[in-house]
Order: structure tokens, then sequence, then C-alpha cells
């Protein structure tokens, strides 16, 4: 559940800001990035980093010798 709300975060803001600063031209924010960079945050934070973690597994499980695996990787303690 935390993971959908650290993805969201970005998401939603960068196309709130996009949203404000192309189609409204209202600048987003007091230092605002030009149109070309904003497009390049739109399609990096707001399209790309979406699709690239919420298609991963979202299965955590607690093994023997405390082993906490996660979809991909594992951390040991």
């Amino acid at each position: 559940m935390w993971t959908r709300i650290v993805v969201w975060v970005p998401v939603v803001f960068s196309w709130y800001g996009a949203y404000q600063q192309l189609c409204l031209r209202n600048p987003f924010g007091n230092n605002p990035a030009p149109d070309w960079m904003m497009l390049v945050l739109l399609l990096v934070l707001g399209v790309l980093f979406p699709l690239f973690l919420f298609p991963q597994n979202d299965h955590r499980s607690l093994k023997r010798w405390s082993v906490c695996s996660f979809s991909s990787f594992s951390f040991f303690f």
C-alpha cells in the first residue's frame, strides 16, 4: 500500500504541473521550468515511472533466518 503512495505522489504533481504550465499557460511554482523541461518531467515521472514500478510484484515475505525478501532483491539482517 505505501509503495502505491510513493509512486502516486510524483505522478500527480508532475501531471498537475504540466497541466498548469503547458495547457493553462500558468507558471508552475516560483521559479518555473521551461516548457520542454516540464514535458520531460511529465514523460519521466508521470508516464515512465509508474509503468516501471506498478507491474512489479509487491509480495513481501519473511523467511527463516530473518531474511526479508522483496520482489526482485533481498535484505539479510
